[in-house]
């Protein structure tokens, strides 16, 4: 593993605990309003 590969990794695994840590914070509207958001994204061919 080079440098620069450990460095990728590294980032991913801190956006990864940032992510975890904000669904954790997430409340039930919050996930409808995503739901609608991401359907909106596949609708329009984006996911």
């Amino acid at each position: 593993m080079d440098a620069e590969s450990l460095i990728r990794i590294t980032e991913f695994l801190h956006a990864l605990k940032i992510l975890l840590a904000a669904t954790k914070r997430l409340k039930v509207k919050d996930w409808e309003h995503l739901k609608k958001i991401a359907e909106l994204l596949e609708k329009w061919g984006k996911i």
